[in-house]
C-alpha cells in the first residue's frame, strides 16, 4: 500500500492533449506518476541492478495491469497507451534487461517530483499561491 501524497499539477488537467485522452489513457499515467520514484535509488531486475532516477518506474506491462487495478485495462491497452504518451511526448520506454523502464518526460512534472522531498511533513492543506486557481 503506498503512503503519502502526489503532487499533480493543476496546467496538466487543462493541456489540450491530455484533456483529449480518454480516461483510460489518464488513469494509466496517473498509475505511473503515483508509482513511479520521487527520488533517485536502485532496482533488481532479475540479478541485474539498475539506477533508477526521479520519475522513472521499471515494470513489466503486467505488473502495470495490476497497478491500474482496473477491468478495462490489460497488457495491449497498456501497450498502446504507453506508445501514444511517448508519442506526445510524456514518457519514453526502454528495456535494460527484462522490464520496461518508463520515464517521466514531462518537465514541469519532473519539476514537481524533485520538489515533493523538501516539502514531505510540511503540507499544511492549502495552496501555495502559484497554485491557486485564478
Amino acid at each position: 500500500m503506498l503512503n503519502g501524497y502526489i503532487r499533480f499539477p493543476r496546467y496538466l488537467q487543462q493541456d489540450p492533449i491530455y484533456k483529449s485522452l480518454p480516461l483510460t489513457y489518464r488513469h494509466v499515467f496517473q498509475t505511473i506518476l503515483c508509482h513511479s520514484a520521487y527520488e533517485n535509488t536502485t532496482f533488481n531486475d532479475h540479478g541485474v541492478i539498475l539506477q533508477i532516477k526521479t520519475g522513472q518506474l521499471c515494470a513489466t506491462y503486467r505488473d502495470l495491469e495490476k497497478l491500474c487495478d482496473c477491468d478495462e485495462i490489460d497488457t495491449r491497452l497498456l501497450q498502446r497507451e504507453t506508445d501514444r504518451f511517448v508519442n506526445i511526448g510524456f514518457l519514453t520506454k526502454e528495456i535494460p534487461h527484462v522490464k520496461t523502464l518508463f520515464t517521466i518526460t514531462e518537465k514541469n512534472f519532473v519539476k514537481y517530483l524533485h520538489s515533493v522531498k523538501s516539502t514531505q511533513g510540511k503540507h499544511d492543506g492549502s495552496d501555495s499561491p502559484q497554485d491557486s486557481p485564478q
